[in-house]
């Protein structure tokens, strides 16, 4: 379905304005408004199914509070059998799960208002999501883009007649698509330029990398106003200890993807460096002297940050490699970092 005319969801792009949706069409199930719209009704009741992925006993009554405890969505379906059933609704567009956040949850619901049973957990993402281990493990079943425009789709031959239904499934058609193309470039990034690549050329490419470099890992990171990708690896550990403490750090490599371009530094980390009182210029000292040997790029200026500290830039230009020639670089630039481990002078 396509439409020229404006769309609410144009400009409704958030995930609040994605929570609003999606509690809207879940309300309708609830057995009071069936004789108001019934293909309103019926397709909410089908997404309901959809979630638990089988037939449901018969609901008297639902209830939906957003953002309790944080959580997105508390649905609460008051059942003819006399139980209180919960879905535990997780909503994302393109961010994606942080911290402990869906145990969390999952915890809090557990202690406060049912057993584990009568919960079902679901982390639906409309963007497209490489890795849902984490939700898996975390007990969490999953909604796609496409599984929501299957309740669209559903919605659609019942005949709904509804503007915000009807904007929103164009809107949902869009997401499906980016969905299915971001799927595609993950696996397809070796046949291009890094100079060409898009952002889920690069998370195909971190990807990788994950298994190429132990204790690595990436991140997209949302700010006010830009969003970074960002890949660190090539730890390498230092310690020192105090009477007053113990504090492990050392530097490692961040490659961060800003605006479509990368960008290579090393960056040290600090133990609990996020704590006041940390003295951390001397740690700083003690890395860039190991570093600088290696000439490895120029040094950088002074920022603390939350968790690591910004050593030095590395001038490189990554756009014009292949795949396989960007790691080569990465695993030889990791060679060199590594070799400072065995220094004699290590502190």
């Amino acid at each position: 379905m396509t439409s020229n005319k404006p769309n609410l969801f144009s400009f409704a792009t958030s995930e609040l304005s994605q929570d609003a949706i999606i509690a809207w069409l879940i309300q309708w199930a609830d057995p009071r408004f069936e004789s108001h719209d019934r293909a309103l009704h019926e397709t909410a009741r089908y997404f309901i199914r959809k979630m638990y992925g089988s037939e449901l006993v018969e609901i008297d009554e639902i209830n939906i509070n957003p953002q309790e405890y944080k959580i997105d969505l508390l649905i609460r379906l008051k059942c003819k059998d006399g139980i209180e059933r919960i879905i535990l609704l997780e909503d994302k567009v393109y961010a994606h799960a942080h911290g402990d956040q869906l145990n969390r949850y999952l915890k809090r619901i557990e202690d406060i208002h049912a057993s584990r049973e009568h919960i079902l957990p679901i982390f639906l993402k409309t963007g497209f999501q490489q890795d849902w281990s984490e939700a898996r493990a975390a007990g969490y079943r999953e909604i796609t883009a496409t599984d929501l425009l299957d309740v669209w789709q559903f919605g659609e031959k019942e005949g709904i007649k509804n503007d915000i239904f009807a904007d929103f499934g164009v809107h949902l058609r869009k997401l499906a698509r980016e969905f299915e193309q971001a799927g595609i470039d993950c696996k397809d990034f070796e046949n291009h330029k890094v100079a060409t690549w898009n952002h889920w050329h690069w998370v195909g490419f971190f990807t990788k990398m994950k298994t190429v470099f132990p204790n690595s890992d990436f991140a997209h990171n949302q700010f006010r106003r830009d969003s970074m990708l960002s890949y660190w690896f090539g730890f390498v550990p230092f310690g020192t200890t105090s009477e007053d403490h113990s504090i492990q750090f050392g530097p490692n490599f961040d490659l961060a993807i800003s605006r479509g371009k990368p960008a290579l530094t090393i960056r040290m980390w600090i133990q609990e460096l996020s704590k006041k009182g940390i003295g951390f210029r001397e740690y700083r000292r003690i890395v860039l002297e190991k570093l600088q040997p290696l000439n490895l790029g120029t040094a950088g200026k002074l920022k603390n940050a939350k968790d690591s500290i910004l050593l030095t830039k590395i001038e490189a230009n990554l756009s014009d490699m292949s795949a396989q020639q960007l790691q080569d670089y990465l695993q030889s630039l990791q060679a060199q970092l590594q070799a400072i481990s065995a220094s004699d002078d290590q502190r």
